[in-house]
């Protein structure tokens, strides 16, 4: 699965502040997450937006949801994650359209 630099800069993030906690079982955990992601992605299984966003559907874009996080991506192959979103982070103030 291919990222955007905003995506791979979001997901580094991540890494590193469960590092600076001490938490190397949620580092472990969103590597494990990306791949379900990317598996679901690829089985078709997204959807236009979060259920509880619908106004930030877009054409071209896709939403799916693996453990605690969104990500969007390209609806359309090659398939790219655009973005990851904690699952309880205001998503509609964070996405850009």
């Amino acid at each position: 699965m291919r990222f955007s630099r905003a995506a791979r800069d979001q997901l580094a993030e991540l890494r590193r502040h469960y590092r600076r906690k001490n938490r190397p079982e949620a580092v472990q955990n969103l590597s494990e997450v990306v791949r379900q992601a990317a598996r679901r992605i690829t089985e078709g299984k997204s959807q236009a937006a979060p259920g509880t966003y619908p106004e930030i559907a877009q054409a071209g874009h896709a939403w799916i949801h693996a453990g605690r996080y969104w990500f969007v991506h390209t609806s359309t192959r090659p398939h790219i994650i655009l973005a990851v979103f904690y699952d309880e982070s205001d998503i509609a103030g964070r996405f850009e359209r």
